[in-house]
């Protein structure tokens, strides 16, 4: 116990080196720019506000830690001075054998990206904030430097943890999200970054590998559905998932548009949340609250900005509008386990809000092209929403921590991480599964049931998919407090930390105990996150070398030859 006790706080202690080193680097490279005759205004004025009142530049840290940092860089007298400044590392901190090695060149795709969409004149193309510069820095490494978004600080999925979310902004991110998969995109740009987002082929199939040999006395029910859907099925959804980043380069993807990369203004607080993490109640048919309206409860204008770039790449249609359902469908399941069942359908009715609008506005462009064939479309959001329940929040615990389970018992807990896996598996097949016959929905008011071969079909066995869960989950539930569940998205706000995909996967593989599985020694597998992976030099070779290494080490688990030939072949294609 002393010994797990002191190798916690000797890895704490590193990263909080790691932290401040980065930092020093970041500092360094934005005052070498920050002088009175610079050519960016915010510079300028940084430059003279330290002049004026004596001050120096300092920084904290938003987000990140596996192979970037983000920072807010401010003047110490003034901190309304301020950029934000993102170091791209060539490795992975969590890969000490440097087993990998990813392209600091996403850093100028980011830069690239930002530039295009904030120089735009168009009210509906994404809200972006204005990059001002890429410096090289001292090992490999590269600085992005952007303007700070004032006003839009705070991660839009802190709205989802609440069950309280603001329909404007609904609309906006889902008009945003049409028209930037509308737009005119190089075939092969920001092509390095595509081998490390296709390196999640095998290490999925070695999690099968591990949840399916379970005893059947330790699987859950999504382990035993895995089970029957056998391994040569699941590999075959694995591959047709995968190929599709390789094989359907149609539109613009930002790849990685889940709610934590959405920036809002910060959300007014009730007169007890400072102290006790409370907050207004909403009335979720009407948009309002007892104390106010919406404008009230979430900001005076619905702003937004869309963050994370390094990952966006020519992808398939319907990618990016799948990746943002995936999050609040989760959370919808975690609210019913608690007895918030207005709040969950609140969220469904957002991801079907968000769908509707989305789909109109790529309907009734002028620019669609064949690529956006709503049918296809559609089949490809619902496979990308199933895959992130499934592959990245059941199997590999991406995000996973930040789900609002806060004072959730284990038995609730588990029924829903149970949940969040049958409803990504239910979607995966019905979007890359054998059995291609339309399946016929039952719809509430409707005379001719529709069939999944129709956007209206597929909407609705998505719809039905979540409310049969979000139904089994509220009467099952144990009902905990409303003050645990609020605290999540309060504790968030109040030290002004950002979510990252990145920096919950290591801690999702040591916590989640959704598989009644050992993930201790595995705490790498966390590595592999979309969101912070460039290229990778020789993946096929090294990623059999680092899962034997790192992953499949137990000693009732052998890794064959056969095993690692796959492993090499899904990397090498």
């Amino acid at each position: 116990m002393l010994d797990d006790l002191q190798m916690e706080f000797s890895q704490e202690q590193q990263h909080l080196k790691d932290e401040e080193d980065k930092k020093a680097v970041v500092l360094d490279a934005v005052r070498s720019k920050c002088t009175t005759s610079s050519e960016y205004a915010i510079m300028r004025e940084m430059a003279q506000t330290m002049e004026k009142s004596e001050g120096n530049l300092d920084g904290e840290l938003v987000s990140g830690g596996k192979t970037n940092y983000s920072f807010k860089i401010f003047v110490d007298t003034n901190r309304s001075k301020a950029v934000y400044a993102k170091i791209f590392l060539p490795h992975a901190l969590w890969d000490e054998d440097r087993h990998f090695q990813f392209d600091t060149l996403r850093a100028v795709s980011e830069y690239d990206i930002m530039s295009k969409l904030s120089s735009s004149s168009d009210e509906a193309v994404c809200k972006v904030a204005t990059p001002l510069f890429v410096l090289d820095v001292s090992g490999n490494a590269k600085v992005l430097v952007a303007e700070w978004a004032e006003g839009t600080e705070e991660q839009w999925g802190n709205q989802f943890l609440d069950g309280h979310v603001d329909s404007r902004v609904v609309t906006k991110v889902a008009q945003a999200m049409a028209q930037l998969n509308l737009q005119e995109i190089d075939y092969d740009w920001n092509e390095a970054v595509r081998p490390g987002l296709q390196s999640i082929n095998p290490i999925i199939k070695s999690v099968y590998v591990k949840l399916t040999s379970t005893s059947d006395f330790e699987c859950d029910r999504v382990m035993k559905e895995l089970k029957e859907v056998g391994q040569d099925q699941f590999d075959q959804i694995v591959d047709s998932y995968c190929s599709q980043l390789q094989e359907q380069r149609q539109v613009l993807c930002h790849n990685d548009c889940h709610p934590f990369n959405i920036l809002v203004e910060p959300k007014p607080m009730g007169e007890g949340t400072e102290g006790d993490g409370e907050e207004d109640e909403l009335d979720l048919t009407s948009g309002t609250a007892e104390s106010g309206t919406t404008s009230e409860l979430f900001g005076p204008n619905g702003d937004y900005l869309i963050c994370d770039w390094e990952t966006a790449i020519c992808g398939p249609a319907g990618k990016d509008a799948g990746i943002f359902m995936a999050f609040p469908s989760a959370c919808t399941l975690c609210l019913a386990v608690q007895g918030y069942t207005a709040e969950s359908f609140h969220l469904l009715d957002c991801a079907l809000d968000f769908w509707t609008t989305y789909s109109k506005a790529i309907s009734t462009s002028d620019r669609k092209t064949e690529a956006h064939n709503l049918p296809n479309l559609c089949r490809v959001a619902l496979g990308t929403l199933g895959a992130n329940l499934l592959f990245n929040l059941y199997m590999l615990g991406v995000l996973a921590d930040t789900l609002p389970l806060n004072g959730v018992s284990e038995p609730d807990a588990k029924r829903v991480r149970s949940s969040i896996g049958l409803v990504g598996l239910k979607l995966l097949l019905l979007a890359f599964g054998k059995d291609d016959n339309p399946i016929q929905i039952e719809v509430e008011g409707e005379e001719a049931a529709p069939t999944t071969d129709t956007v209206e079909g597929l909407i609705a066995y998505y719809k039905s998919a979540i409310s049969q869960h979000i139904e089994i989950l509220s009467e099952s539930t144990t009902n905990m407090g409303n003050k645990l569940r609020r605290a999540k998205s309060s504790f968030l706000r109040s030290i002004r930390r950002r979510v990252s995909d990145s920096s919950g996967f290591e801690e999702a593989t040591s916590r989640i105990s959704t598989h009644n599985l050992d993930w201790s020694d595995h705490k790498r597998v966390a590595a592999f996150d979309s969101s912070d992976l460039g290229a990778s030099v020789d993946l096929g070779a090294s990623m059999a070398s680092f899962i034997d290494d790192n992953f499949l080490d137990d000693d009732d688990f052998e890794v064959t030859d056969e095993m690692r030939r796959q492993w090499e072949a899904d990397l090498a294609d």
